[in-house]
């Protein structure tokens, strides 16, 4: 699959961010048969956000912020391994 991220805006680009996101969540927390669902779709989100944060040149030192709604927030970057790594949700409080 491959993804023009150039003609993505910030907002889809957070979309997929959080979309991959939550559903790695839920792929996580499911033993059974929706578990062959969610992980077709947590393959083709996470391969929509590696293209984001290759394009971007997110790192740890530098990872893109993504937000969940108007004072949740997480952060997401790829490793050296080319993996994409996340921290969890955090608030503005925090």
């Amino acid at each position: 699959m491959t993804i023009d991220v150039n003609l993505l805006d910030d907002e889809a680009k957070n979309d997929i961010a959080c979309d991959w996101y939550f559903l790695n969540l839920q792929l996580n927390s499911y033993w059974g048969s929706y578990a062959g669902d969610l992980s077709n779709e947590v393959i083709e989100s996470g391969l929509k956000l590696k293209a984001i944060l290759e394009a971007g040149h997110y790192s740890k030192r530098e990872p893109m912020n993504v937000y969940v709604d108007s004072d949740t927030f997480f952060d997401v970057w790829l490793d050296e391994d080319h993996q994409i790594q996340t921290k969890d949700l955090y608030t503005e409080d925090m």
